[in-house]
C-alpha cells in the first residue's frame, strides 16, 4: 500500500499571488501571529524544521527525505490554474528537478489560492474560483501530461498516472454534472492521445461529501473517490472536538461510502485548527459558528494519530469498496490550518514515526 500525502505550496512569495492578491501574501507571518481561538486553549504551532521556503530545493529536498525515511511513497501538489496562470507553482516544478525515491502527482484545485488572509465571517472573494472551459481543460491535460506526467517519479495506481480534483461539490455546482463530465471525458481522452492513461480521484471537502452532489456519481467520471484532510466535523455544533471522536467519526463515515461508482480511497488528516487565518473580531455569539475559527481539534497526541491511521489501513484492507493499494493522509503543511505531518516543536517526528511503524507493519505482513 502506497501512502500519498498532500502538499500545500503556499510558503514561499509567489509573485503571481501576490499580484493577484494586491498585496504580499506570508502564510508564516499570519502563523507567527499566534491567533488563540475564542473556543479553547491551544499550544502555540511553531515548525521545528524554521519558517523554510517551500520552493527552495535544499528545503524541498529535505522534506522528500525526511517523508520517504518515514514510509510515506508520495507528496500530491495542490495546483492552481485559472486558464492563463498557474499559482504557487513553483513547489511542484523545483521537486521535479530534485534528485531522491520520493514520487509526486498533482491536485487540480478548483478554486485559486487564498488571497485574503487573513479573512473573516463577510470577506468574499478570498479564494476565487477557477471556471476552466472544455477547452482549457483539454489545453491543461496537454500542459499536465508534457510538464509532469511523463516522469518516472510520478504515482501511479493500477500503472495509471493519478491526479485527484478538489473539490467534487464545487465542480459539480460550476458545470453542473454533464459540463462536468464532458470537461473531464475530454481531460482523459487528450492524455490518451498522449499514451498517458489516468486515474481520476475526487476529492470532497468533507467525510459523506459524496452524499451531496445534486446528482448521482454514477453519472461522473472518476475512478474514485477521497478527501483531502478527513477528520474535523464541519456538520457538528461542537466548536471544539477531540481527536478520537472526529477520527472515529470520519471512519464510520468512510466505512458507510456504498456507491459503486468507484473506490474509496481512505484519508486520515493528523490535526486541524484554521484560527490562524482568521481576521480579528470574530463573535461565536453575534457570528454562530464559522471557518476559519471552527471546529478546532484538540488532543491531537501522535498515539491518538496511529491509532486513527492503524483504524484507517484497517479499513481500507477490510471495505470491499476500497482501494487497498493506496491511502491518503492528510496535508504535509497546512501550518495554517493545524494540519500538519512534518515536525513541529511540542510532538518532534513523533506522528511521523507513527507513520514509519504503520507502514513497517505492512510491509512486514506482506
Amino acid at each position: 500500500m502506497k501512502f500519498a500525502t498532500f502538499f500545500y505550496p503556499g510558503y514561499y512569495q509567489c509573485p503571481v499571488r501576490n499580484a493577484a492578491a494586491g498585496c504580499i501574501v506570508d502564510e508564516w507571518e499570519i502563523l507567527k501571529r499566534d491567533v488563540k481561538s475564542v473556543f479553547v486553549r491551544t499550544e502555540p504551532v511553531v515548525p521545528a524544521l524554521g519558517y523554510t521556503d517551500c520552493s527552495d530545493p535544499i528545503v524541498l529536498a529535505r522534506e522528500a527525505s525526511l517523508a520517504a525515511a518515514h514510509g510515506i511513497d508520495a507528496f500530491i501538489f495542490n495546483f492552481y490554474f485559472d486558464g492563463e496562470h498557474e499559482e504557487l507553482s513553483k513547489p511542484l516544478e523545483t521537486f521535479c528537478s530534485v534528485s531522491g525515491e520520493l514520487q509526486f502527482a498533482i491536485n487540480i484545485c478548483c478554486h485559486m489560492p487564498k488571497r485574503k488572509l487573513p479573512f473573516g465571517i463577510k470577506d468574499v472573494g478570498v479564494a476565487p474560483l477557477c471556471q476552466l472551459s472544455v477547452q482549457e481543460f483539454e489545453a491543461l491535460a496537454y500542459r499536465l501530461s508534457d510538464k509532469f506526467f511523463c516522469s518516472n517519479r510520478y504515482l501511479r495506481h493500477t500503472s495509471r498516472v493519478v491526479v485527484t480534483l478538489y473539490h467534487v461539490v464545487a465542480l459539480v455546482l460550476l458545470y453542473g454534472p454533464t459540463g462536468l463530465r464532458e470537461r473531464l471525458d475530454r481531460f482523459r481522452c487528450a492524455l490518451s492521445r498522449r499514451g498517458v492513461e489516468v486515474y481520476l480521484v475526487g476529492l470532497f471537502s468533507v467525510v459523506g461529501g459524496w452524499k451531496q452532489p445534486a446528482c448521482a456519481l454514477d453519472d461522473l467520471p472518476f475512478d474514485g473517490y477521497s478527501c483531502y484532510v478527513a477528520l474535523p466535523d464541519f456538520e457538528s455544533r461542537e466548536a471544539v472536538q477531540s481527536f478520537d471522536a472526529a477520527a472515529a467519526k470520519s471512519l464510520a463515515g468512510m466505512a458507510s461510502y456504498r456507491t459503486g461508482a468507484g473506490s474509496l480511497i481512505v484519508c486520515a488528516g493528523a490535526g486541524w485548527n484554521a484560527t490562524a487565518r482568521g481576521a480579528a473580531g470574530y463573535d461565536p455569539i453575534a457570528h454562530g459558528l464559522a471557518f476559519p475559527y471552527y471546529p478546532v481539534i484538540v488532543d491531537d497526541h501522535p498515539k491518538a494519530f496511529e491509532r486513527y491511521l492503524r483504524r484507517a489501513v484497517n479499513l481500507a484492507q477490510s471495505n470491499e469498496v476500497c482501494c487497498r493499494d493506496l491511502l491518503f493522509l492528510g496535508p504535509w503543511n497546512e501550518w495554517t490550518e493545524g494540519c500538519y505531518l512534518l515536525p513541529d516543536a511540542r510532538y518532534g517526528t513523533a506522528k511521523l514515526e507513527a507513520v514509519r511503524r504503520v507502514k513497517a507493519d505492512l510491509c512486514n505482513e506482506s
